[in-house]
């Protein structure tokens, strides 16, 4: 079984960074849809109320969740690339694997960008104004996730399929 005739590991392999980068994907997909609704004027000061609190429990599952993602992706990009290597060059997919792990890496590159916003909601630096700081942390979500999160998802789809 194990030899390929009924099962092939390296093709699991070869769409493993797209299954994993579509959930990262789709993990920021979740994060604009369930974290804008804070935005909402019907929300008003219990959404400031509630932020810090919420930031201060989802963040380090969400940072969990992103590590092992990428981290996932990163390497069974690497490891096809790695293992298939000449399999790969004809299609031209070791480019988009490579594409991939540039753009999956990427993602991390906006933690300046948002790490001291993130840190204003768990700490309420804002004294209840947390809704605005979460405006810009989604301003800058929003370009990460289109830039970044979804060219790595593109990459992958064409490098699976190549």
């Amino acid at each position: 079984m194990a030899s390929g005739a009924f099962f092939d590991p390296l093709k699991l392999l070869r769409v493993a960074p797209l299954v994993s980068s579509t959930a990262a994907f789709w993990f920021a997909v979740d994060q604009e849809v369930f974290l804008s609704n804070f935005q909402q004027p019907v929300h008003g000061d219990k959404a400031n109320a509630i932020l810090p609190t919420y930031w201060k429990i989802f963040l380090p599952r969400a940072l969990w969740i992103l590590g092992t993602l990428h981290t996932v992706t990163v390497g069974t990009s690497i490891a096809n690339i790695a293992l298939q290597g000449e399999k790969l060059r004809s299609p031209g997919a070791t480019r988009w694997y490579w594409s991939g792990v540039l753009f999956s890496v990427a993602h991390f590159a906006f933690v300046p960008l948002v790490m001291y916003k993130v840190k204003d909601m768990i700490e309420d630096n804002m004294k209840g104004h947390s809704t605005k700081v979460l405006a810009k942390w989604l301003r800058v979500h929003r370009i990460r996730s289109v830039l970044v999160d979804f060219v790595a998802f593109a990459s992958f789809l064409v490098a699976a399929t190549a």
